[in-house]
């Protein structure tokens, strides 16, 4: 029985080896095949997530600045309707002492055209 143990143990190595031998590459090979393609698929996961990382910084530096812009625009809209209200322009007519006109003049330039009817 032993005989046939060790026969069929010598028979499986030199099947293995025939195996790896008709394809060309030794064990070794093989598995330095491996771990260079193991290698490569790491490197390029490490890549896309760090990618990946970037992107979503940059997305979030995007966002807080869409935010500060539009708080900065509602201020400005306030801004532009206070400064639109009768009351404010009647404090600034005021407060630059501008009088009323009673009669429009315009100055014409000789020899130009200012509208045409």
């Amino acid at each position: 029985m032993s005989l046939v143990c060790c026969t069929t143990t010598a028979y499986r190595k030199a099947a293995s080896h025939r195996r790896w031998s008709i394809t060309g590459f030794s064990h070794k090979q093989a598995i330095s095949a491996l771990v260079v393609c193991c290698s490569i698929s790491v490197l390029a996961y490490l890549l896309q997530s760090n990618a990946l990382a970037t992107r979503g910084y940059h997305r979030e530096q995007l966002e807080a600045q869409i935010s500060h812009l539009r708080e900065e625009h509602q201020s400005l809209e306030l801004v532009i309707v206070q400064q639109r209200i009768p009351l404010a322009v009647q404090e600034r007519v005021e407060r630059y002492a501008f009088e009323p006109v009673d009669a429009i003049s315009y100055m014409v330039k000789p020899d130009s055209v200012v509208a045409v009817k």
